[in-house]
């Protein structure tokens, strides 16, 4: 009897024994989840925290350590890296007809126009007779053609032996990233502004002096690229003259100078057409009711495009390139105090033909003596629709702002 109850007794506490051990084990499972837990939320703040970082301005210290010396006082990560920004900036020209990649070395193309579709024609029956007469005479082209002239362009940056060697972010590599946005920010100053005219008046961009003497060459034989293109879209908009290509506006009335500007176009259809402003000139037209209610509607059909407003049917867009000038549209190099009054254009989104000879083509020369030089080349062309293919450009001028 006092073997079966002390069996009793063994097995008992054999039992709590168990019963404790799978107690601390779920004991240990909790705490190892809860740390866990922990452990998560740590690296997910500490993601957070690193993201933040990498937007900020990076500080120049010489105490800090670390090699914190070094990191350039005005570079972000996000500047170097995140060409987001181009997008923004350049977005009314990627709301034009696509550039063309059909151009050959020569500077001058005459080639079928994009977006020109033309007709169908009817073809009658041929006979025996006549088969080879009709097969010859259909191989003319529907559409015109448009001439293009192509250039070449250029992009050049020193960097010493020093500062590539010693600092954190790489200045070549910031060259390389950089040279998309040079090119871009160069096609779109030609597009809007250039113009050959070498007279000592009448050049759009310096309308009382030399346009060489306003816009030297800042190298021996290289033209500076405002002056080295023709057919630009203020150029074509100011020298069709006024009620043609230009009206007169003075105080900005709303909306309607809009559309008394696009009713100068005689192509196309509201949707094919592009408003660009410069910064100013929007701000005065939004503090009429009417443009700001016209603005406030068109809004939602400008995800997609960049566009910051639709006006009745026609995106708009602001650019810092579009310059403040004098009434006649033009700027004075004499007296740039002079420029003060807004602008505004009106296009057809095919207007400007374009496009590029091959792509951007780089190198990178060593120098003993200097560091390295980058080097990169492009060949653009352009060639504009408006005049003998109707009015496409039109420019409202002389905006008190």
């Amino acid at each position: 009897m006092t073997t079966n109850e002390e069996l009793n007794k063994l097995v008992e506490q054999s039992s709590n024994v168990v019963k404790n051990m799978v107690a601390i084990k779920q004991d240990i499972h909790k705490k190892k989840n809860h740390n866990m837990e922990n452990v998560d939320s740590k690296l997910v703040n500490e993601l957070k925290e690193l993201s933040e970082r990498k937007t900020n301005t990076a500080t120049t210290t010489v105490d800090a350590g670390n090699a914190s010396e070094l990191v350039p006082g005005v570079q972000t990560l996000t500047d170097v890296f995140d060409d987001s920004s181009l997008e923004r900036q350049y977005a009314w020209m990627n709301a034009l007809v696509a550039p063309r990649t059909d151009l050959t070395r020569g500077d001058n193309n005459d080639l079928p126009i994009l977006t020109d579709h033309g007709n169908a024609r009817g073809i009658p029956q041929a006979t025996t007779a006549n088969f080879h007469d009709k097969s010859a005479a259909f191989n003319t082209v529907n559409s015109t053609s448009i001439n293009i002239q192509t250039k070449k362009l250029g992009n050049q940056v020193d960097i010493t032996d020093y500062l590539e060697r010693q600092g954190v972010v790489k200045a070549l590599s910031i060259a390389q990233l950089q040279d998309r946005g040079v090119y871009l920010n160069s096609i779109a100053e030609i597009i809007l502004n250039s113009d050959l005219s070498t007279g000592a008046t009448g050049n759009i961009n310096s309308d009382d002096q030399l346009a060489s003497t306003t816009f030297p060459d800042t190298v021996e034989g290289y033209v500076d690229i405002i002056r080295n293109f023709s057919q630009s879209l203020r150029f074509t908009a100011i020298n069709a003259g006024a009620n043609v290509g230009t009206k007169d506006i003075g105080a900005p009335a709303g909306v309607n100078d809009i559309f008394e500007v696009a009713a100068l176009l005689k192509t196309g259809v509201p949707s094919d057409r592009l408003i660009l402003m410069d910064n100013q000139t929007y701000f005065a037209y939004m503090a009429q009711d009417d443009f700001k209610d016209a603005s406030k509607n068109g809004k939602g059909s400008t995800i997609a495009t960049g566009a910051l407003t639709n006006i009745a049917g026609m995106d708009l867009f602001v650019t810092d390139l579009l310059r403040h000038s004098e009434a006649d549209g033009k700027l004075s190099g004499v007296t740039p105090a002079n420029n003060v009054l807004g602008n505004f254009v009106v296009l057809d989104k095919n207007v400007m033909q374009r496009g590029w000879d091959n792509n951007i083509i780089s190198d990178v020369e060593g120098d003993l003596f200097k560091g390295v030089t980058y080097k990169s080349v492009a060949r653009y062309g352009q060639g504009s629709l408006d005049g003998a293919n109707g009015r496409k450009v039109a420019a409202g001028i002389n905006v008190t702002i």
